[in-house]
């Protein structure tokens, strides 16, 4: 695959976002390349649009991890994946970070 066709970036930050909130952020692409077949995402806390050239990513955290809680902090980093999978099977895995945090 011509490399020039992948999604960019590889790692999209959007900052930080309060518990229930929405974090917001674009990978994009030049025009060309191979059609997507479809984008699979990691977990249901992530949405996704697209068009061929980009790919619009919502992160909403409705809770602390317990994890997290138990440790007595009030903040993480998740690390979000999607795939595009594009028309003749090859794929590419693009990652939404952000800093999620109780705002309480």
């Amino acid at each position: 695959m011509n490399e020039n066709f992948l999604f960019s970036p590889e790692t999209l930050n959007v900052g930080e976002i309060a518990v229930g909130q929405i974090g917001e952020g674009v990978f994009r692409r030049q025009a060309g390349g191979l059609s997507i077949r479809r984008i699979d995402v990691g977990c249901g806390c992530t949405t996704v649009r697209r068009t061929e050239t980009e790919i619009s990513v919502n992160i909403s955290i409705g809770a602390l991890p317990e994890g997290v809680t138990v440790q007595g902090l009030k903040s993480y980093a998740p690390v979000k994946h999607l795939t595009v999978v594009f028309e003749d099977n090859t794929f590419q895995t693009l990652y939404v970070t952000a800093r999620v945090y109780d705002p309480r």
